[in-house]
Formats: C-alpha cells, sequence, structure tokens
C-alpha cells in the first residue's frame, strides 16, 4: 500500500497555501499595473468645498482656473494659461505602488544637502517681479540635457506647457514630468490629471506636517514640496507617532546605495506586518502617515540625485516575502489602501521590485502567468526564492552584503521598521495622548 509521510504532506501544504497568497497579490498587481487611473472632474463647487478645507493659495493656482492664470515659460515666450477644470484620481490603487521612483540614499549624501522650496506669489507685485526672473523657455534639448531619454522629450514638453510648469515647484522639474508621464504610458492628458490631483492631494494631506512628525533635515515650507536639488530627511522617532510606525511599520529606506547609479534602496516585509493590529487599534490612519512619509523620502530622494546626475534615478525595492500565509488575505483590503497611495500621487519611484524569499509554489505559478505580462512588468519584478544572492545581482544590481541582517546583509536592521505585533490597548492611549503599551 502507498503511504505518505505526514511531515512531507504538511510541509506540501504550507508551501501550497503561501504559493496561493502569492499568486494571489501577483494576480491583483498585475491587474493594478495594467490598468489606466480614472479621474473625476473637479467642477466649480466642487473646488469651493476643497478651497474651504483651507489649501494655500500657491496650489489653488495649480490646481483649479484663477482669475490670474498660470505663468509658464515655454513654446518660446512668457506666456499665461488658463487651464480647464482639474481631475481628482479615484479610488486607491493596491500593492502596485511598488512601480513608483528612485531615491538617493547614504548618510553621508544627506548631510550635505539642502532643502528649499518656491510657493507661487499671491500678489500683483510679486507675480511680476517673479515672472520677469523667470528662467528662459524650455526646448527639447533642454529637457534632454535635464536628464529625460530624447525619446520622450516631446512628450514632456508637452506636459509641461499644459501645466505650466517652468521647472519649479510644484513637482515640476523635468524629470518629475517625465515620471509623471511614463505613469500614464505617455498619455499627456491622464498625465496632467495626474498631476493636478497629486498636487491638490499633497495639500490636502499635509505632506509638511507627515516629514516634520516622521523626521528631520528638510524645513518644508509649504505641502508642495520642494525644489529637487537636494535632500538631506531623515526618518526619525522624535514624536509619539514616529515612535509607533518605526516600531510597528514594515518598510524603511536603506543608508546604501545602488553601486551603478547610487541609486537608493528601500526594504520591505509585508509578510511581518500586524495589519490586523492597525485595524483593530485603530492605527491604520497612523501607519498611513508613516507609509507616505516613507513614499516621500523616496520620492525626494529620487529628483534629488536625477537633478544632480542628470538622468531618471528611481529607487531598487526589495520585498522579503516571508510570513505571508492566507491569513494575510483577509487584511488585504487595508494593505491596499495604504500602498496604493504609491501608484496614485508617487509615480514610478522604483525602477526594479526584487521579490526574495518566496516559496518554490509560488515560483512555480509565476512563471506560468508571466508570459501574459507586459514587458515592462516583466523587466520591473522578478521573484526568487531562499537563495536570491545571484538574481538579486543580476536583476536589480545589488550586492547582498547591502540588505539588513535579517536578509543576511550587513546593514543594521535598525534601518528598517520593526514589524511587531501591536499591543492591545496602544490604539487607545495614543488617542487619549499617552506612551502607550511599550511606549516611553
Amino acid at each position: 500500500s502507498l503511504t505518505i509521510d505526514d511531515g512531507r504532506l504538511s510541509a506540501w501544504a504550507q508551501n501550497l497555501r503561501s504559493g496561493l497568497l502569492l499568486i494571489c497579490l501577483a494576480l491583483v498587481l498585475s491587474r493594478r499595473l495594467n490598468q489606466k487611473q480614472k479621474t473625476l472632474p473637479i467642477g466649480d463647487k466642487k473646488w469651493e468645498a476643497l478651497h474651504q478645507n483651507k489649501l494655500p493659495s500657491s496650489v489653488s493656482r495649480v490646481a483649479r482656473p484663477v482669475e490670474k492664470p498660470m505663468v509658464t515659460t515655454l513654446g518660446g515666450t512668457l506666456t499665461r494659461s488658463s487651464d480647464a477644470a482639474p481631475a481628482l484620481p479615484s479610488r486607491f490603487s493596491c500593492f502596485s505602488c511598488c512601480c513608483m521612483t528612485r531615491p538617493e540614499c547614504g548618510r553621508a549624501a544627506r548631510t550635505q544637502r539642502t532643502f528649499v522650496t518656491e510657493s507661487l506669489p499671491d500678489d500683483d507685485e510679486e507675480w511680476s517681479s517673479r515672472e520677469a526672473a523667470r528662467p528662459q523657455a524650455w526646448t527639447v534639448e533642454d529637457i534632454v540635457e535635464a536628464g529625460v531619454p530624447s525619446a520622450s522629450a516631446e512628450s514632456v514638453l508637452q506636459l509641461a506647457s499644459a501645466i505650466g510648469a517652468s521647472d519649479v515647484e510644484p513637482l515640476s522639474d523635468a524629470t518629475t514630468l517625465w515620471r509623471f508621464a511614463s505613469a500614464r504610458e505617455f498619455d499627456i492628458e491622464a498625465a496632467k490629471d495626474m498631476h493636478v490631483g497629486a498636487v491638490a492631494w499633497r495639500a490636502s494631506f499635509s505632506i509638511k506636517s507627515v516629514m516634520d512628525a516622521h523626521g528631520c533635515g528638510e524645513a518644508y515650507r509649504d505641502s508642495a514640496g520642494s525644489r529637487p536639488s537636494a535632500w538631506a530627511w531623515a526618518r526619525g522617532t522624535s514624536t509619539r507617532e514616529a515612535e509607533i510606525v518605526h516600531r510597528h511599520g514594515f518598510w524603511g529606506r536603506l543608508s546604501v546605495c545602488a553601486p551603478a547609479d547610487r541609486a537608493p534602496v528601500a526594504v520591505w516585509r509585508p509578510g511581518m506586518a500586524d495589519v490586523r493590529g492597525y485595524v483593530s487599534e485603530g492605527l491604520l490612519g497612523v501607519m498611513t502617515r508613516g507609509f507616505v512619509a516613507h513614499l516621500e523620502d523616496l520620492l525626494q530622494a529620487g529628483r534629488a540625485q536625477s537633478r544632480g546626475s542628470r538622468k531618471i534615478v528611481r529607487c531598487r525595492l526589495v520585498i522579503d516575502a516571508r510570513g505571508l500565509s492566507l491569513s494575510t488575505l483577509r487584511h488585504l483590503p487595508a494593505m491596499m489602501s495604504m500602498t496604493g497611495l504609491g501608484k496614485q500621487y508617487f509615480p514610478e519611484v522604483t525602477a526594479s521590485v526584487t521579490v526574495v524569499r518566496a516559496p518554490r509554489s509560488f515560483t512555480f505559478v509565476y512563471n506560468a502567468i508571466e508570459p501574459f505580462l507586459t514587458p515592462v512588468m516583466k523587466r520591473k519584478v522578478c521573484i526568487l526564492g531562499e537563495n536570491f544572492d545571484e538574481g538579486l545581482r543580476s536583476h536589480a544590481g545589488l550586492e547582498p552584503s547591502c540588505l539588513p541582517t535579517f536578509l543576511g546583509g550587513l546593514t543594521p536592521d535598525s534601518e528598517v521598521c520593526v514589524a511587531a505585533t501591536v499591543p492591545q490597548g496602544l490604539g487607545r492611549e495614543f488617542a487619549l495622548g499617552g506612551a502607550g503599551p511599550g511606549g516611553s
């Protein structure tokens, strides 16, 4: 009679369960990466409702038609243009935020950076003087010189003209506009809607307050962002909110950089995250703010490195798949609400997404569905098992030694959030302003 070892059967079942989970995540990822974001036009009444939330006037000049049209230096002369009603993106997309942009890394580089922001003027005299002082009109050659690939320079010029950009904030330098255009497959109208929506969202979400709460090194003057000439922000734990995020988050940007182009390196370990605890303790909003600070860190560091090197620089993202199980699927909507912000408001942050320590069953299934993925997805995503050293080198250009110690590298684990279990009562203690369980 045929007998089956119980241990082998149990191991096979565990691998199958893990494989099914990762297959579901891959299918969601592939669907989201191929799905264009829908937009919702903002009419005058809806804009007035947003304006009641005290959006900065510097954002209002870009986010809606105004009496004093936006200034553009494109097309050979200084002109003013009034735009059509803007649009905001629809609901959050999901795990596909891992296809975003490449930040700059390295502690030495961080200490040398200076952060400057520039908001648009509010009065006529300042508007006129700022207009007279603006740089000469962009040309395709200027955009190529800034680091945009020549094949897409004309599209970036069209997008810059559509939004009234002149290489200043918000998010209007040439390489950042390329990110928006690339995220919408160089559909200029769709890219414009995405850009306008991102600027409005950044104001309503208050990027400045989020970055101030979760780190230091950059003095934001408004919610629009900064001129991407430098980036010195570093994640910290000076506030109770930041302490909670560091203790229970699952992400981090490392101090090391990719050796080829000094691109930043980010590590996520979603399988270790206590998403159930985020939800049950009412901390999902807190964790989302922390994750937004991480995405902003990646975006701004990538902008600074792109500007300095005059080429598109995007981060290498490494995802540790250990710990993912079928139970994770129960909390997938909560995870999607956080990670989907990347796809919506932080375009083209990553150049590569390397999944390591994935079960063999998942690798087998991924190879089966790979022929149905787009060429971009095939190049960007790579699934590796326990022995991932060689694959990491060939796909991401990274040496295993640059990873945290929990992945066999030499970088301190403290550079990635701890991903500890959320203790019962932490949410209530935080809401009441206390230190919380396990707090200081």
